[in-house]
C-alpha cells in the first residue's frame, strides 16, 4: 500500500490545481506529468493512475469537456486520453480569446495611437477645421461638424483613442457633403485619409494581439508527451 500511496498526488500538489475548469485541467495534466515523466513512463499502475485522476476531472466537469473516457487503463489509452484532452484545452482557450476579442469589440473600437500618428492627425484635423470655417454652409450644420470635429480631436490627445467619436464626425461630414454641401468633399477626403491612417495602426494592434494570444495560449499547454 506504501508503494501506491507514493503514486498519488499529494494534498500539497492538488493544491496547486487552478480553481478554474480549463486552467485546472491544465495543472493537473502538468503535475501528472512531471510525476510519472520522474518515474520513468506511463505504464501498468501509473497509466491506469493517470486515467483516474483526469477522468473523475472530466467527470466532475462533465458540462465542459466532451472528451470520451476510456473503457481500459491501459498505456495506449492513456497517451490518447492525455493529447486528446490538451487539444480539447487548446480549442477552448482559442475560443475564450475570441471571445474576449468580441466583447472587446462590443465596448467599442479603441486604439493606441503612436505620437507621430497623433501629430499627422492633428494637422489633418486643423485642414478640416479650415475647410469647414471657410465652406458656405448654413450655421447649423456648420456647428454639427464643429461639435463632432472638436470632439475627435480630444479623443486623440487621450491614450487610447475610441474611434466612435471618429465615425461620428465621418458620418456629419459625408451627411451634408451628400445634401448638397460640395465644398465639404475636401474636408471628407482628408476624415478618409484619417480613417485610413487609423485603420493601419489598427491592423497591426490587432497582429501583435492575435500573435500574442497564440503564444498565451502555447504557454498555457501542455508540452505534447513524449
Amino acid at each position: 500500500m506504501g508503494a501506491m500511496d507514493n503514486l498519488l498526488l499529494a494534498d500539497d500538489e492538488l493544491g496547486q490545481v487552478s480553481e478554474d475548469v480549463v486552467g485546472g485541467l491544465i495543472d493537473l495534466i502538468q503535475l501528472l506529468e512531471r510525476k510519472y515523466t520522474d518515474l520513468g513512463s506511463w505504464q501498468g499502475e501509473t497509466s491506469a493512475i493517470v486515467i483516474e485522476y483526469l477522468s473523475g476531472y472530466v467527470s466532475h466537469h462533465s458540462g465542459v469537456f466532451r472528451t470520451e473516457i476510456p473503457d481500459e487503463y491501459g498505456a495506449r489509452q492513456c497517451s490518447w486520453f492525455v493529447e486528446s484532452l490538451k487539444n480539447e484545452v487548446k480549442g477552448k482557450l482559442a475560443r475564450e480569446q475570441i471571445g474576449m476579442a468580441l466583447a472587446r469589440k462590443g465596448r467599442g473600437d479603441n486604439v493606441n495611437l503612436p505620437p507621430t500618428y497623433k501629430e499627422q492627425i492633428r494637422d489633418l484635423v486643423s485642414r478640416i477645421k479650415l475647410i469647414i470655417d471657410d465652406a458656405a454652409i448654413p450655421p447649423d450644420r456648420h456647428d454639427d461638424i464643429m461639435a463632432k470635429l472638436n470632439a475627435f480631436a480630444a479623443e486623440i490627445e487621450k491614450n487610447q483613442t475610441n474611434l466612435e467619436k471618429l465615425g461620428k464626425l465621418w458620418l456629419s461630414l459625408t451627411r451634408h457633403a451628400g445634401e448638397g454641401a460640395k465644398n465639404l468633399e475636401p474636408a471628407v477626403r482628408l476624415i478618409e485619409r484619417v480613417r485610413k491612417m487609423i485603420g493601419g495602426v489598427q491592423d497591426e494592434q490587432e497582429a501583435a494581439e492575435a500573435a500574442a494570444i497564440t503564444q498565451d495560449i502555447r504557454k498555457r499547454l501542455p508540452p505534447p508527451s513524449a
